[in-house]
Parts: C-alpha cells; structure tokens; sequence
C-alpha cells in the first residue's frame, strides 16, 4: 500500500518535549523574524539568532517509487511532502494546546530523482515549491528550491564513510512584500561503524557527521527591534545511532536517530536528524 511506504522520520511527541524544554520570547512582530525558506528546510530543532529564539517541528513525508539503493537500478524517483509548523512563543503548559499556539506553518511539496553514477557514486537533482503562513500577521509566502546533491560512498573496514556535496538555488516571496533568494553551497563527511550490541533485535551501529554549509549571499534575519543579523557560514556535527533495518513507529520506519548541533556567527542550533542530508 501507498501510505504504508510513506516515511516520517521526525518523532512528533518527542519533538514536543524537546521544544518545551526551551524558553522562547514573544513573538509581536512575527513576520519579521521569519526567514521563511531556512525555517522550511531547517528540520526539527531550534535555533537561536541574536535574542530571537525559533522551534520548528517537521514531518519529513515521503514517497518512493524507485530506489538506486534496494533494487540497484540506475534511477530512482521520491517524493517529498515536508511539513513544518514554526513556534515563536511557546510556553511548558501550552504542551497539550499546540494547534493554537502554532506561529507558521507550510509545505514545500517536491521531486527528488536519483541517477546511479557507478556502484559507490549518486546524484540526486531535486526542485520544490510550496506555501507557508504567518498566523499572527496573516501573511503567506511563496517558496521555492532546487538543485542537485552528491553521496559517494567508501567502504571502510566494517564501516563506510560517505562524502556528500550540494549546489541550492531558493527562495521566497511573502505577500507583505519581503523577497530573499539565495544560492548555497554544502558540503559533509559521515562515518558510520557497527556496534557489539543489538537494538530491537537489530543490529546497530554509530555515526557521526560533519557538515559545511556556505551561503554565497548572506541569510537576513530581522529581530522585533528591526536589528539585522546576517549568516554566511554555518557548521553542524551529530552523532546518531541507526539499526541494520529500520524500527517502526506508528506506522513509520526509523533507521537513525541523533542530534545535531549547528553554529555560525550570530546563530546557534540544535535538532533532531534521522539520516545524512544528501
């Protein structure tokens, strides 16, 4: 069945109290702390930029039709469905009313394809476009994304490293008239080495990551007080641990779990990752 293949690799009650563990300032002036695309593609963390503090919780939907991994074709095709909800003032004893204290919201709907290279290389061009809005100042944006990312696979030992690269073009333009658009460049190192012990009668093992992500115009993000602060480089490092096959969680399969933590200059950040984003 369809729906049973549809992957979320994002644990919604533990995002809940992941974010309730954080304190979060009042948002008056929403519209002008949102970067809309980088809270879109953030994933489920929380960052901080100046005094301006922003959860995010995402359900990563997905469909694929075909796999260059399972069946070893040279193609491959997936669709992403993200859904993200962003929180700008959140409160402890809000935890079981999150639908009204929910600041933003979208989906960025798209393509991803898969073109096997050689045994250990694959690229994987992508393009998105979806809606977001702001609930406070009821104002929507348009965003949008594309590009192409590489994974190269080495195999080490009984572990594997992976080297993966990316090249992004996106945007966004709100109704209340703010337009950005930005062209990035990522890049990041994963290992990963079996384990001596078993999780759910599965076998384990641990990564970790380093990931490069520079941004060839600067990222704006506006604070309440209209003070700017730019990013033009950011770093993450995770350690997670993944199963030879993937646990299912209410009706969704898991095969990684971790935690990431991200700093540039004026930001900083942590979230919850489920795979090497390339």
């Amino acid at each position: 069945m369809m729906f049973k293949k549809i992957k979320n690799h994002t644990t919604l009650l533990v995002s809940f109290i992941f974010f309730a563990s954080f304190p979060v300032v009042e948002a008056q002036e929403d519209a002008n702390i949102i970067n809309w695309y980088y809270s879109t593609m953030f994933g489920t963390g929380y960052y901080k930029v100046g005094d301006t503090r922003v959860g995010i919780i995402q359900m990563p939907f997905s469909y694929t039709f075909k796999t260059t991994r399972e069946k070893q074709d040279d193609y491959g095709i997936k669709l992403l469905v993200p859904v993200s909800a962003g929180f700008h003032s959140f409160d402890f004893n809000d935890i079981f009313d999150l639908p009204n204290n929910v600041a933003t919201l979208s989906i960025v709907p798209g393509i991803e394809l898969e073109y096997l290279i050689s045994e250990s290389w694959v690229l994987k061009p992508y393009i998105n476009a979806g809606v977001g809005k702001e609930f406070t100042q009821n104002i929507w944006s348009w965003i949008y994304g594309a590009g192409i990312k590489s994974r190269w696979i080495l195999p080490f030992q009984e572990g594997e490293f992976t080297l993966g690269n990316s090249l992004n073009y996106a945007g966004y333009s709100a109704s209340e008239g703010s337009t950005r658009a930005m062209i990035s460049f990522v890049t990041g190192l994963n290992w990963v080495t079996p384990l001596n012990f078993t999780l759910f009668n599965r076998n384990t093992n641990l990564g970790t990551h380093f990931v490069y992500y520079g941004y060839l115009n600067e990222i704006d993000f506006v604070e309440e007080n209209n003070e700017s602060f730019k990013v033009r480089n950011e770093f993450e490092i995770a350690l997670t641990l993944g199963t030879h096959k993937p646990r299912s969680f209410l009706g969704f399969d898991y095969a990684r779990y971790g935690l990431a933590f991200r700093y540039g200059e004026n930001l900083r950040a942590v979230r919850l990752v489920s795979d090497f984003p390339f």
